[in-house]
């Protein structure tokens, strides 16, 4: 059995040792923050004076992987000294401490305490705090929420509270960050708001108060808490006036600090207008101090003796327990627990039923919801822990099978009657709030509510009394544990209903302090002995109850035979009428009756006595009639011995006496016959009594009845009450359920352990065939618009293993997809109950993931594309490095030749030869990739013009038979004996015809043919170019038109090639709206090329163009970085007759512009410090240059690079390499200048 975790060290003893010191011990400030709480504790600091008297202890969120500088920042805000909390820490007065990261804190016995830091859970740091501060500081206890996110500090500002501290707030206009502050309030424990800087003053404030009460008259103090009482009676039905005035005073006195006000009267006043300040008051008196297992001893006692004890001797019947006071219910989930534990070890435990009933309706309300803290964790066992409670987030809940044990109701027992039947009653630290006389009324009544051998568990510190153990007997002293007593005596029950408070409290006297009271007692029986007249109480029957007086043996003379307490018989004969005659008077007239000068003879002397019956008034603790019987001795005659009477006055004296004998005889013998009489009536009237004694008992039965039946009621409306709180939170959940069933879109079906169906949401009849009369049928009997023969298999397996199964289903009729998924249904008490069967529509999840399939699909396919792009670039990087190094070769040889040969030899021409061959493919190469980037930008001009498409074939023909020749490959050309007219450029078109002829030289082995067509097919001219070569794969064909692609990869580049030439090809026909077609019967069966362009009407007249006149000569700069392709270039226009001078640079050929007025000008554009572009527009701004012709020579072919030249100043735009003709064709182009220019070049 696991020990039970006490909440506190100290015991009872202690605490009331502690709050009987309570104005000397420290006011301990807990302030917790979090987000944006370090400006507010900052304004906070600077506002403390350094001799406030209280102590600071700072608990900030802070992160648990960095250290943290809090304490060094709120240190320069404040003179106190800063420091962070350790383990171990006293806290002191006027000290200021911080909480270190990655550590939670807690106040043990007036220390700090570290704890271990949850880092899976939620970090509620400040409710940790402030709830430890509150239980070991109590009334010492200070809660302070600033600035922070979320609710942390509001549970531990409610615990504060509850346990008698002050609670504040920082108002929320003043916070950064309202939601910690707004929470902590919205408990309606918070007593003051204000600004961070306004609430060190109210503290200081609030200490001072505490040590300096205002003095105040008794009477008036008296008066107050009595008019104070009787509002809090009126407000809350709840009468505290039998509480002890030191308790009510200590509670009262702290509101009126917190309100500012200086005495219990003015304090009165203000609870006559002040409802929220009357249920404070009320809370405050209502001391809520409570928690799991509160010390260690009396429930070790509990365990060991009095839970066995109760459980075998209450199996059948089953245990009822009784908590009053329960607060929030602690004690009485501990005492279910204990039982509960103990019921374990036996087969059949008893039933166990657990009464707890409080005042105070908030802290019931709290009982209910079994919701507690995280301190929860010091004060039970992990193991009890794991069984009894369930987390949920940084509080723990009861079970629900420990929560159906207990009840809680509003009962008052001191008001209300008291439950009965009950087994143990625990009443723990009550009775010492109570005055003595409430104590022993409250005995009484627990007394009544326990069978037979039930128990009593009081508090430490309170105790049965040597009277009130008539009642109880002692189990463990120690412990104060006590078992019901069979006494023939019945408490007052106090009836139900509400009675009128008493007019006044008993100010305190000094009649309890010993060495007074005993004097005054030694002086009183003195007094009484001595000089008090001799007197008796009696009561309507003179029965003697008291007497005292050292005379009083003269008139109650003790006599022979059975001792009597009657009056009547005690006493002297003589004065047995009037005695007799004055009580019957002093009865019947209910006032003091006086018989007066009786003369009675005693010891020799006649005593004169007046005899004085008064009637006492009844008491509460003898309420019987009784009367005081006083013998006033007036002064005393004694009997004379003189001289001899005569014989006459002897006689006559003799005669009196004998008369007089003769009348006391007789009226001795009319008293006899009285008292006789009397006796008789006494029989009589005895029997009557006895009679009465029987009605009386009969009474009592039927009293104890009513009260029994009263207190079944109780119970019956207490669970009538919890009953309906329950019907309430099911209607509650069900609404819950219904709304939930009705606004969730997802299928499912709740079957039981017999695949029946228990309920199901609207949206499972989009699955099955249901209806709402459907409830408890088998799901087997409906239809399913799925395949669902499997479903019945696998609701077994899931009942069978517990483990969930899913798995997709398709609706037949629809083009709906759902994820169907079984669990098990367990109840809260872990019982599987059935399968939860759930349909998830993942019909767009399906859809989402089909397009996601393809997206990879088409990602994967352009990532390939791209991978063979690049893949491509790198082969074209390769075939162009090698396409451009092998011209180099013969360029390079034939330079050597032209050095050494003379120029009239035939390697000198063949020399020529060969480098312009070169140069020319060189030429073509780089034209075919600028229009191959032409084409890929759709930036290719072509001028369209009627033409001869079967002139330009055969022209173009005729200029590559050479290659054919050069090939051994046969050229066959058949065209056609008409034109065949088609709108184009020429120059494009001879390129499309030149490519095609070019491959298929090149692919034709030699020996083999190649052969060219032509024929008009209205409406488009085909052109087929077929030949006998190596042919293509037909998987290579769509391929070939993709730049760079060429059907042979290996390093044998004898055919040569960039891969272009198809792909341009395929371009220009396509631009001039032609389409382009390649077929191959494979490896070895040569190739057909068939080009498609639209035909058009021959036109009406063809024009001629004139012959070309001889150039002009003209006046030329050329101004060129490379200094080679200056000289070259100069000495190539220098041969067709211009003036040609050189610049090497933008500046230099500025310059030189100036001095020479050139009329044409060749820049080219990547010139040094300064560009062709900046040159250009420097030239145009030159006056005398505005009509020269700017001609721009550059590598940069693309469209853009010729914008740019034309919006710099240029005339006209030449790619490089060029050749001498096409710069003489520009500058033919250009108008004459308007006048001549200046000198010849040097």
């Amino acid at each position: 059995m696991a020990t039970p975790s006490p909440e506190r060290t100290a015991s009872d003893a202690q605490e009331a040792e502690w709050r009987a010191r309570e104005g000397e011990r420290l006011l301990v400030v807990g302030i917790g923050a979090s987000a944006g709480g370090l400006e507010a504790l900052e304004r906070f600091l600077r506002q403390v004076p350094p001799d406030s008297g209280l102590a600071y202890v700072v608990v900030q969120h802070l992160s648990p992987e960095h250290e943290s500088s809090l304490a060094d920042i709120l240190a320069r805000a404040t003179q106190l000294p800063v420091e962070l909390a350790s383990e171990g820490k006293r806290i002191e007065r006027d000290h200021v401490y911080v909480i270190p990261p990655a550590a939670g804190l807690v106040v043990e016995r007036g220390a700090l305490r570290l704890v271990p830091f949850d880092h899976r859970g939620a970090r509620l740091l400040v409710n940790a705090f402030l709830t430890s501060l509150a239980e070991d500081q109590r009334e010492n206890a200070v809660g302070v929420v600033l600035s922070g996110t979320g609710s942390d500090g509001a549970l531990g500002i409610a615990a504060v509270k509850r346990h008698g501290g002050r609670t504040f707030a920082q108002a929320a206009g003043d916070a950064r960050y309202e939601s910690m502050p707004a929470a902590a309030i919205a408990t309606g424990m918070v007593e003051q708001v204000l600004p961070a800087e306004e609430i060190p003053a109210a503290l200081v404030k609030l200490a001072a108060e505490r040590r300096h009460h205002p003095p105040e008259s008794a009477r008036g103090e008296a008066e107050g808490l009595r008019q104070a009482l009787e509002t809090v009676g009126r407000t809350t039905g709840h009468d505290f006036s039998r509480y002890k005035r030191t308790t009510i005073l200590r509670r009262l006195h702290r509101r009126m600090a917190a309100t500012g006000l200086g005495s219990v009267r003015e304090y009165a006043a203000l609870l006559e207008g002040d409802a929220d300040e009357t249920r404070f008051l009320a809370e405050d008196l209502t001391i809520n101090v409570t928690s799991f297992f509160r010390d260690d001893g009396p429930f070790q006692v509990l365990e060991q003796v009095v839970i066995p004890d109760l459980l075998k001797r209450r199996r059948a019947e089953g245990v009822r327990l009784w908590v009053p006071a329960c607060s929030s219910g602690e004690e009485a989930y501990s005492l279910a627990i204990l039982f509960c534990e103990r019921g374990d070890e036996l087969p059949r435990p008893p039933q166990i039923q657990v009464f707890a009933t409080d005042i105070d309706a908030s802290a019931l309300a709290e009982a209910r919801r079994g919701q507690y803290t995280s301190v929860v964790e010091r004060q039970v066992s992990a193991e009890r822990l794991a069984r009894f409670f369930t987390r949920r987030g940084d509080s723990y809940s009861v079970t629900r099978p420990l929560r159906d044990l207990c009840i809680f109701t509003e009962h008052d027992l001191v008001r209300d009657p008291p439950f009965s039947r009950m087994d143990l009653v625990s009443c723990r630290n009550l009775l010492i709030y109570l005055e003595p006389a409430l104590q022993k009324r409250v005995i009484e009544l627990l007394h009544y509510a326990l069978r037979p051998g039930g128990y009593l568990l009081l508090g430490k510190a309170e105790m049965i009394d040597a009277q009130e153990l008539e009642l109880f007997e002692v189990v463990d002293k120690t412990e104060r544990v006590f078992r019901r007593r069979e006494v023939d005596r019945r408490p007052a029950i106090l009836p139900p209903g509400r009675r009128a408070l008493p007019l006044e409290l008993a100010a305190p006297s000094r009649r309890g302090d010993p060495e007074v009271r005993s004097a005054a007692d030694r002086s009183r029986s003195i007094v009484l002995e001595e000089y008090a007249p001799p007197s008796v109480v009696v009561d309507a029957r003179g029965e003697i109850r008291y007497y005292w007086g050292t005379k009083l043996a003269f008139f109650l003379p003790p006599r022979a035979g059975a001792p009597s307490t009657n009056l009547m018989h005690v006493a002297r004969r003589e004065l047995r009428v009037e005695l007799s005659a004055a009580l019957h008077n002093a009865a019947r007239q209910a006032k003091p009756v006086t018989y007066k000068d009786v003369v009675v003879e005693a010891e020799g002397v006649q005593r004169r006595l007046n005899i004085v019956v008064r009637p006492l008034p009844p008491s509460e603790r003898d309420p019987d009639e009784l009367f005081l019987v006083v013998f006033e001795e007036l002064q005393s005659v004694p009997i004379a011995h003189g001289t001899p009477l005569d014989a006459p006055t002897l006689e006559r004296h003799r005669q009196l006496q004998r008369d007089l004998e003769s009348t006391q005889e007789r009226l001795q013998v009319t008293i006899e016959e009285l008292e006789n009489a009397n006796e008789a009536l006494r029989s009589s009237n005895e029997q009557l009594q006895a009679m009465n004694e029987e009605m009386h008992s009969a009474n009592e039965e039927l009293q104890t009845s009513q009260e029994e039946l009263q207190s079944v009621n109780e119970e019956l409306n207490t669970l009538n009450a919890e009953l309906n709180k329950k019907v309430d939170e099911l209607e509650l959940l069900y609404g819950d359920i219904q709304n939930l069933f009705q606004s969730t879109q997802i299928a499912t079906i709740f079957l039981d352990r017999q695949s029946r169906i228990a309920r199901f949401t609207p949206a499972a009849t989009a699955v099955f065939r249901l209806a709402d009369g459907d409830v408890g049928r088998p799901l087997s009997d409906f239809a399913a618009r799925f395949d669902a023969q499997g479903v019945p298999q696998e609701v077994a397996t899931v009942l069978e293993t517990l483990a969930p199964v899913e798995r997709t289903v398709g609706l037949v009729d629809e083009k709906r997809s759902f994820l169907m998924r079984m669990n098990p249904y367990r109840t809260p008490s872990n019982v599987i109950a059935g399968v939860v069967v759930s349909f998830i529509d993942i019909t767009q999840l399906k859809e989402t993931e089909a397009a996601l399939r393809r997206a990879v699909e088409e990602r994967e396919r352009a990532e390939q594309s791209l991978r063979d792009e690049d893949r491509r670039k790198d082969q074209f990087l390769a075939v162009l490095s090698h396409e451009l190094r092998n011209p180099l070769a013969p360029i390079l040889s034939s330079l050597h030749v032209l050095e050494h040969a003379t120029a009239d030899t035939g390697a000198a021409a063949k020399a020529h030869e060969i480098i312009a061959r070169q140069v020319g493919y060189l030429a073509r190469l780089v034209d075919d990739l600028l229009d191959a980037t032409r084409i890929a930008n759709g930036k290719l001009q072509v001028e369209r013009r009627p033409l001869d498409l079967r002139e330009l074939a055969r022209r173009t023909a005729e200029d590559h038979r050479v290659s054919f020749t050069t090939r051994e490959v046969a050229l066959e050309v058949a065209l056609p004996d008409e034109p065949v007219w088609v709108e184009g450029d020429a120059t494009r078109l001879a390129q499309v015809i030149g490519n095609v002829l070019q491959n298929a030289a090149k692919f034709t082995p030699g020996g083999g043919s190649v052969r060219l067509s032509l024929e008009a097919a209205d409406p488009v001219a085909v052109l087929r170019v077929r030949d006998t070569g190596v042919g293509v794969d037909p998987a290579m064909i769509p391929r070939l038109f993709q730049p760079f692609s060429q059907a042979d990869t290996t390093l044998d580049r004898r055919l040569g090639g960039l891969g272009l030439g198809l792909a341009l090809v395929k371009g220009l026909v396509e631009t001039h709206g032609g389409t382009i077609a390649l077929s191959s019967g494979g490896k070895g069966m040569g190739t057909e090329v068939i080009v498609r362009l639209p035909l058009m009407a021959a036109p009406a007249r063809v024009e001629v163009a004139p012959a070309a006149a001889p150039p002009r000569p003209r006046r030329i700069l050329v101004i060129e970085d490379n200094i080679d392709a200056a000289e070259s270039l100069r000495l190539a226009l220098e041969m067709e007759g211009h003036e040609v001078a050189v610049a090497h640079d933008g500046p230099h050929g500025i310059r030189r512009a100036r001095e020479l007025t050139p009329e044409v000008v060749l820049c080219d554009i990547g010139l040094p410090e300064m560009d062709g572009y900046a040159v250009a527009r420097a030239l145009r701004h030159e006056p005398g240059l505005r009509n020269t012709l700017l001609i721009a020579l550059t590598g940069y072919a693309l469209p853009d690079d010729h914008r740019r030249a034309v919006e710099a100043g240029f005339d006209a735009h030449l790619t490089k390499p060029t050749t001498v003709e096409g710069v003489q064709e520009a500058i033919d182009r250009a108008p004459p200048p308007a006048s001549p220019g200046g000198g010849a070049p040097p």
